[in-house]
């Protein structure tokens, strides 16, 4: 897929996606709807939490730079770059106490 980024691998199932791939020139709201299609809602695993989250994170970094930010924008970069740093501090098999933020 040469005109798309690399997808989120799937911590526990390799050559599956957490995450599926998406096109190199999505901007910033393409890649925030992409994510959504993803989103984990139903997952208490922190490493497919924290993958997740890191990867939307440097996703939203690897957005070419010609959009205005917005505070929408900065509000929904600023959601993610919290909750990535959340769930990397508390990776494990399932959220627990020590993560309560």
């Amino acid at each position: 897929m040469p005109n798309h980024r690399t997808g989120i691998p799937h911590p526990d199932l390799p050559g599956n996606w957490l995450v599926p791939p998406w096109p190199r020139d999505a901007s910033f709201t393409d890649v925030v709807r992409h994510f959504l299609r993803s989103e984990p809602w139903d997952r208490t695993n922190t490493a497919h939490l924290s993958a997740y989250y890191l990867g939307y994170r440097a996703a939203l970094a690897a957005v070419p730079g010609d959009e205005p930010l917005d505070a929408w924008s900065l509000s929904m970069r600023d959601c993610v770059d919290r909750c990535a740093a959340f769930y990397d501090r508390c990776r494990g098999p399932a959220v627990s106490t020590r993560c309560s933020g």
